[in-house]
């Protein structure tokens, strides 16, 4: 009894990722979605965050 619950468990999990997943990437791919992640970037770059990443 038990293992079917696991398994039961297991695979709405894996539903609920898969759906998770295809809500973050439609939002990321929209124009919405799009102008917030630059402007996440813009800010990051001003803050130095990716001066690590950047050669010498």
């Amino acid at each position: 009894m038990f293992v079917l619950f696991a398994e039961l468990v297991l695979h709405l999990g894996w539903v609920f990722a898969a759906i998770v997943a295809g809500w973050a990437l439609r939002y990321i791919h929209s124009a919405k979605g799009r102008a917030r992640m630059a402007d996440l970037a813009d800010r990051l770059d001003r803050n130095g965050a990716f001066e690590a990443l950047k050669p010498n």
